[in-house]
């Protein structure tokens, strides 16, 4: 096989041993060290987890206790035969049998065992087929990671969801366009400095001298406009409509994560069962295998418990992978490394699933008629609180008053108030001399505009009927909701 063997002897002294190990050693063959005790095989195993070696006990599991890595012999219900078989032998023997006529030879099967503690603490990965066949020490506490209950994972979600601080920013968005549509309706100021040079022949005192520099103040203020009336009501629609589409991204997260949590549980529960059968599959292989030996049965007893362990082994790959998916699936919603595993503490789940045990509730599920009645308040409750409906209700009455601004549109003008205030600062060339004029540097203006539409080639038209339809399709929505 290509393998290099050095023999390292073992006397009380374990560090010795250790470090008689050579440099460059890829794995450790441990036989039977009889004369150690427990401790110092526990001493033994952290050296070399600590140099991590990988460890193969010839004596069997019981020492993958002390933190040896692998074996394939000393399953306990081995032990148990040996026992019995032991026992037996010495009946036989007092009944009058010779010893020296019985036969003392011991089938013991093989079946590798793995302390997946060791094999973690070393750095080392078994291959998916081999963990298939594999009796796994410790996996539970290897892969189960740390402790989260229900109300835990929901915590961790409403914190860390991305998608949950991206729709936090609605609401705030949607504050900020209420603003600025208030501001629309408020009064106007603004400041302008300007510097002009024109042609000298084209200066003239009345309009523009050769060189001007000039600052003005501009202000302006609506008196009325049912656009900017209804940009205001509009806006405060859809921000109470952002304000639920929050709420209802904060309930959807909750759900995520609560069903996810949930999947894990019975992905694992659906995992362990499917490797149980695969245990009890696996023992009736041996049995039948025993059987044929001594000729009890035929090999179709084999071929058919060989078969099923095959169908065994894909159930429970498809059974890891679901798990796998599952716990994937949770950790994308908390935000949590992909391959991050959890524990869920027993007490947990049955404190969360009491609700559906207490008495109170059995007694609205009893029979037919109360659970109709229950039914029917649970949909009046959700059509009355769901932020689904709430938030197209704030939609329906945006739209709703699109509709009335743009019929007012036909009929209700626009009043504005503007003003102008100026000063020429400079003047210098060709038509600077006011002198004789009666005009001065200073000027001013101030003005009432209104306006409405009186042709608009079917535009108004058009956004009347738009409005209508969006409020007829936001109605019809909320019908298919609720």
């Amino acid at each position: 096989l290509g393998i290099q063997i050095e023999v390292v002897g073992v006397s009380d002294d374990v560090d010795s041993a250790l470090r008689a190990i050579p440099a460059g050693t890829d794995a450790v063959y441990i036989t039977p060290l009889l004369r150690l005790d427990g401790s110092a095989m526990t001493r033994l195993a952290d050296g070399l987890i600590q140099r991590r070696l990988p460890s193969f006990s010839l004596l069997g599991r019981s020492e993958l206790d002390y933190g040896l890595m692998m074996a394939t012999s000393g399953r306990e219900a081995d032990q148990v035969r040996v026992a019995r078989r032991i026992a037996l032998l010495i009946q036989r023997i007092l009944l009058g049998e010779k010893p020296a006529d019985l036969e003392v030879d011991f089938r013991e099967s093989q079946r590798l065992a793995i302390n997946m503690r060791t094999a973690r603490a070393i750095g080392f990965s078994p291959r998916y087929a081999v963990l298939a066949d594999a009796d796994q020490l410790y996996d539970e506490e290897v892969d189960g990671g740390p402790r989260l209950t229900l109300a835990e994972a929901l915590a961790i979600a409403l914190e860390s969801n991305l998608n949950l601080k991206t729709v936090v920013f609605d609401p705030l968005l949607a504050g900020e366009d209420l603003r600025a549509a208030r501001a629309q309706r408020l009064p106007q100021l603004g400041v302008g400095l300007s510097q002009v040079q024109i042609d000298a022949d084209r200066a003239n005192p009345l309009f523009q001298s050769e060189k001007t520099t000039a600052a003005e103040v501009t202000g302006s203020q609506v008196i009325y406009s049912d656009d900017l009336w209804a940009s205001v009501t509009i806006a405060q629609y859809l921000q109470a409509a952002a304000g639920n589409e929050l709420e209802l991204a904060v309930l959807d997260t909750l759900q995520a994560a609560a069903g996810n949590y949930l999947n894990v549980l019975r992905a694992k529960a659906l995992e362990a069962v499917q490797r149980s059968n695969l245990e009890v599959t696996r023992t009736n292989l041996e049995l039948a295998q025993l059987r044929e030996s001594i000729g009890f049965s035929g090999r179709a007893d084999v071929l058919r418990w060989e078969s099923q362990i095959a169908t065994d082994r894909q159930n429970l790959i498809a059974a890891e992978s679901g798990r796998r998916a599952a716990n994937t699936a949770l950790n994308r919603i908390l935000n949590r490394p992909q391959n991050m595993n959890f524990s869920a503490p027993e007490e947990d789940i049955q404190g969360a699933m009491a609700v559906f045990e207490d008495d109170r509730f059995q007694a609205f599920i009893d029979n037919a008629t109360v659970w109709e009645v229950f039914q029917d308040f649970q949909v009046r409750e959700a059509v009355t609180r769901a932020p689904e409906l709430r938030r197209l209700d704030q939609f329906i009455g945006a739209q709703q008053r699109e509709v009335l601004a743009a019929r007012r549109k036909y009929f209700v003008p626009e009043l504005a108030l503007a003003g102008t205030a100026g000063s020429n600062i400079n003047r210098s060339g060709a038509g600077s001399n006011l002198t004789g004029f009666g005009i001065d540097n200073e000027s001013w203006s101030i003005a009432l505009v209104a306006n409405w539409p009186l042709f608009t080639s079917g535009a108004l038209k058009a956004r009347v009927s738009r409005a209508r339809y969006s409020v007829s399709q936001l109605e019809q929505q909320r019908a298919a909701v609720a």
